[in-house]
């Protein structure tokens, strides 16, 4: 029984419930030009009147504005002894800026966090992800706490939204996905001026399993659950099993990996790592060696309208505090995917028992019955045998 499973679809709508996705956003500007200039005097004795100030700021600057696309962009700073060993993760963290956001939902006792983490786009911001949560968050002196479970609306009852402001910077990324995943470098997203309004509505193609899946081989059902462990993640999901395996692979490559994934073991990479994976096209050769099995629960959000106005009055207006606001509602599906057992080993007997008793003229069970004769016959054959040898 190499694939007894089947997808079959549900129509049942009336009393379904929704989760909405996670939201993960990237910030153009990511740097706060005090918090640098004091990293600087304190790891390295550098203050914006040395000459040296200008070549250090640049490597800041570099690290803060990295992802996994653009790893040349530190070919200037190889041969910089003072930097080498420095981490990207403590520079990440020390010179991140202070950026008002508030965040809000259709349930207001539903507190939502806009929570640090480091992703393949570099220091970005997750909402609404318990995963991300659990892997990915950023070290600081108040950790903000773990939610156990995503936001889910009664479809019937509410208008199923949330919405994000943020005030004073630019959005580089924003990415709307699945609450159990992680965004990759490739995932699709857009982008955000100061004063943008997106209003946007999405589609949600949703697969549920049913629980007796578990009891199936991962070659039987193709598929892992949320909770299930592969090689060393403690949860699993798609993309970061994707991570994972690029993270392997750079270790590798290049006896390190970037600092992009820190639920992988092993030495994060300084400079000569970072270009030791852009010489050997790390990503190019990721891409196409790994594979990972897919979820058996899955969420999907596709996007149905995009909407967007800009609110820009100009510099000579009345100021007020410059807010961009990005407002996402997941519509009511009328279908759904279900992973379901089509057959099982019992299922099979009880086939092969009706095929016997068809083709040949018995039923399974009286073959059954007669190979339990025949057993006691041999036994009693030699019972019978060893009484005349004693």
């Amino acid at each position: 029984m190499a694939n007894p499973t089947v997808i079959s679809l549900e129509r049942d709508y009336h009393d379904w419930n929704g989760t909405l996705p996670a939201v993960t956003f990237c910030y153009r500007d990511r740097l706060n030009q005090e918090a640098m200039e004091d990293f600087l005097e304190e790891k390295w004795n550098i203050t914006s009147s040395d000459e040296d100030y200008e070549y250090f700021s640049g490597f800041i600057e570099a690290v803060v504005d990295i992802s996994i696309d653009n790893l040349d962009i530190f070919d200037g700073f190889a041969f910089q002894k003072r930097i080498k060993e420095v981490s990207f993760l403590e520079i990440t963290q020390a010179v991140v800026p202070i950026i008002e956001q508030h965040i809000g939902s259709f349930d207001r006792s539903f507190q939502l966090d806009a929570v640090p983490i480091i992703t393949e786009k570099g220091l970005c911001y997750s909402v609404n992800s318990p995963l991300a949560q659990q892997m990915f968050q950023m070290p600081q002196e108040e950790q903000i706490p773990v939610i156990q479970k995503p936001l889910s609306c009664k479809y019937t009852k509410n208008q199923c939204f949330m919405k994000i402001d943020v005030y004073g910077n630019r959005l580089s990324s924003v990415f709307v996905h699945s609450p159990f995943e992680i965004p990759l470098a490739e995932t699709p997203s857009f982008a955000m001026e100061r004063t943008d309004e997106i209003t946007s509505t999405y589609k949600i193609i949703e697969t549920t399993a049913d629980e007796s899946l578990r009891e199936l081989s991962l070659r039987q059902r193709k598929c892992l659950f949320h909770d299930e462990k592969l090689r060393m993640l403690s949860s699993y999901s798609l993309n970061l099993c994707t991570m994972e395996c690029r993270a392997s692979i750079a270790l590798s490559v290049c006896g390190c990996k970037p600092f992009f994934y820190p639920f992988v073991e092993g030495p994060d990479c300084g400079i000569n790592g970072m270009l030791c994976l852009n010489h050997f096209s790390w990503m190019e050769e990721a891409k196409k060696a790994c594979e990972c099995p897919k979820p058996c629960l899955d969420m999907l959000y596709m996007q149905n309208t995009f909407k967007i106005e800009n609110w820009d009055v100009g510099e000579d207006a009345v100021p007020f505090a410059q807010k961009s606001t990005f407002r996402l509602e997941i519509l009511p599906p009328r279908m759904r995917h279900r992973r379901e057992i089509l057959f099982t080993f019992e299922d099979l007997l009880v086939s092969l028992g009706a095929a016997a008793s068809l083709f040949i003229g018995i039923s399974f069970y009286n073959i059954l019955h007669g190979l339990f004769a025949h057993f006691e016959l041999m036994i009693d054959v030699i019972c019978w045998c060893r009484a005349r040898i004693s």
